[in-house]
This record gives C-alpha cells, structure tokens and sequence, in this order.
C-alpha cells in the first residue's frame, strides 16, 4: 500500500469517526438507552437530537 493512500484512509477515518462541526458522523440523541429499550428510535417525541453528514437536521431544547 502506497503512503498517499493510507494518508487518505487515515484521514477519512479521521472525518467519520469525529464529532466536530462539518465532519462526516451520523448521530442521534434520545432520552433513553437503546441498548435497554429499542423502540425508542421508533418514537419521535423521544428523538432529541439528528445529525447527519455534520449538520444538526433536528433539535429538541
């Protein structure tokens, strides 16, 4: 594997998995541990925040 590659594989794994205005990470916030209770992705009223490709696309004060 050429060094430039890897460089660009570092770095996009850099992008995907950090939480920073702009970069890559999907996320979303509930009230609720989902590992407990999974149908709480299902209930909106439960979603507190979405973040998509960097960008907050919904947020519950």
């Amino acid at each position: 594997m050429n060094l430039y590659l890897l460089f660009q594989i570092i770095f996009l794994i850099h992008r995907i998995f950090s939480f920073k205005e702009g970069y890559l990470a999907d996320l979303i916030l509930v009230d609720q541990d989902p590992l407990e209770n999974i149908s709480v992705l299902k209930d909106n009223n439960r979603i507190k925040l979405v973040v998509k490709d960097g960008t907050v696309v919904k947020q519950i004060d």
